[in-house]
């Protein structure tokens, strides 16, 4: 987000992973959270029910970018949510070959 523009978007902390998910990991392995400007939340699945909560009647649209455990974590977590979000995500990769500790099969 600092290198597009989009400081000022606050992110979440997800689903805890082995933090070496793929071939994309070591693009942002050495960026110090702790430097974001934008704010951090360390619960971001609430930060999510945040949103949804906030939203009224309008559908919270969740872009999933990465493995799909935050959206899957959040329907767990709080299942009314299910019927105020739509969730679009990646499937593939930027990188040919990447492997997933999970294989071929998301989560969701």
């Amino acid at each position: 987000l600092d290198l597009a523009g989009g400081a000022h978007i606050p992110i979440g902390i997800g689903v805890p992973t082995s933090n070496a998910t793929g071939a994309l990991y070591g693009w942002a392995a050495d960026y110090p959270l702790s430097a974001y400007r934008g704010g951090i939340h360390e619960d971001g699945i609430d930060a999510m029910r945040q949103v949804v909560d906030t939203s009224g009647n309008q559908t919270v649209v969740i872009i999933e970018i990465g493995p799909h455990t935050n959206a899957q974590r959040l329907m767990e977590r709080f299942p009314y949510t299910q019927q105020k979000i739509r969730v679009v995500i990646m499937g593939g990769s930027v990188a040919p070959g990447i492997r997933l500790p999970w294989g071929h099969v998301t989560p969701v």
